[in-house]
């Protein structure tokens, strides 16, 4: 099944093609066209999960953003087809265990890449006060290296650094490193922000971080009963703490906005709140947008939110 959910050649604006994939598919181009823009959206990875039967500790770390590749390009270096990658939905972490590694979104042909890297997982919650997980980290931007955010993994030792990231090069496309103990995920350009971390002991998940082209990450899961949100971090900013309230998905932006008529990536999906269960994380808005870390669970372990898909627009005229 193609992945093209949008095919139209505008009759006013000067005549723009736009084909949008939200799963894989091809491209073919248009041949009256003469340039070529291209965004490419990473995925997003998913929250972890908390642990269950522990108090005040074992919360899930949020996961991080994907990234946004960006291009234009005369039409006539491009090949007649090109082959689609979008990175799909990833679940969020069972009880206790990692967050999931988001998949990245690509557009390739004879003679031509583009790429844009997803989130990493945040990190699962451990049985301990001492031993967290980190926020998952953002995808980077680049066609070379390795282009995915790394794992915040469970089990982390106090303040270790979290969701560190390898390769992918490209100014300013480097994405946010996951929030480590009782830290928030940090800010991104055009890579995906970091998710947040989570506290030790009786406190709040961290935010999410932001990022202004990529998405943001997710927020990490509350230890305890309190009101502060542990919200997901915002595309469009490098601000964190943006995103929903607890637990609520963060924004998708699948149609342009009202004012600069351009798409965005996806909000962090806020962490979730303490309770007997362990509430599941938010999803990430799509697309990109990292999932929220489980809150703490007294009896029960919870499950991470969902990491959002990516997609892929070319616009032609």
């Amino acid at each position: 099944m193609s992945g093209l959910v949008k095919n139209y050649k505008a009759l006013t604006g000067g005549g723009v093609d736009s084909q949008i994939f939200i799963a894989d598919g091809t491209w073919t181009k248009p041949a009256w066209a003469t340039t070529v823009y291209m965004e490419v959206i990473g995925g997003g990875g998913s929250g972890g999960g908390s642990w269950g039967g522990s108090a005040q500790h074992g919360t899930g770390a949020g996961g991080g953003g994907g990234a946004m590749a960006r291009g234009t390009y005369t039409a006539e270096s491009l090949p007649t087809t090109l082959a689609i990658q979008v990175g799909e939905e990833k679940a969020g972490g069972a009880a206790g265990a990692n967050g999931n590694v988001g998949q990245e979104s690509t557009v390739t042909g004879s003679g031509f890449s583009l790429q844009a890297g997803a989130g990493g997982g945040g990190g699962g919650g451990t049985n301990s006060k001492t031993s967290v997980g980190a926020g998952g980290g953002g995808g980077t931007y680049g066609n070379s290296g390795t282009s995915t955010g790394a794992y915040g993994y469970g089990g982390g030792t106090p303040n270790s650094l979290g969701g560190a990231l390898t390769g992918g090069a490209g100014v300013g496309g480097y994405g946010g490193c996951g929030g480590h103990y009782n830290q928030a995920g940090y800010s991104a350009e055009f890579g995906g922000a970091g998710g947040g971390g989570t506290y030790g002991s009786s406190g709040p998940g961290k935010v999410g971080g932001g990022s202004i082209f990529g998405a943001g990450g997710g927020g990490g899961g509350a230890t305890a009963n309190d009101s502060v949100p542990a919200r997901g971090g915002a595309w469009g900013t490098t601000y964190t703490g943006t995103g929903g309230a607890i637990g609520t998905s963060g924004t998708s932006y699948l149609t342009p906005d009202a004012t600069s008529r351009s798409y965005g990536c996806g909000d962090g999906g806020a962490g979730g709140l303490r309770s007997t269960t362990g509430r599941t994380g938010g999803a990430g808005g799509v697309p990109g947008g990292g999932g929220g870390g489980a809150g703490n669970g007294v009896n029960y372990g919870g499950v991470g939110g969902v990491g959002a898909r990516g997609e892929v627009r070319i616009f032609s005229w």
